[in-house]
């Protein structure tokens, strides 16, 4: 019986430091480094389960951006 309040408490103090620790790794969404570090967002929502495509296009974006950055430079 002791074994297994001591196992039933030992749980829940282990599952109420991750939700605690989850809660403190989130960022409020007003939050102000949001605001100092200005990051380009993506056009579209991407899904969670859609990311490697995700991946994929905005390497081909970063190609056409740099190309077009390069034919700038040898035009000036």
């Amino acid at each position: 019986m002791r074994t297994t309040f001591l196992l039933l408490l030992l749980s829940l103090g282990a599952g109420g430091a991750m939700l605690v620790n989850a809660r403190r790794t989130q960022t409020p969404p007003n939050s102000v480094a949001s605001e100092s570090a200005p990051v380009a967002a993506p056009k579209v929502a991407v899904s969670q389960h859609n990311w490697p495509k995700h991946a994929l296009d905005r390497t081909a974006e970063m190609k056409r951006q740099v190309a077009d950055q390069r034919k700038q430079d040898d035009a000036n």
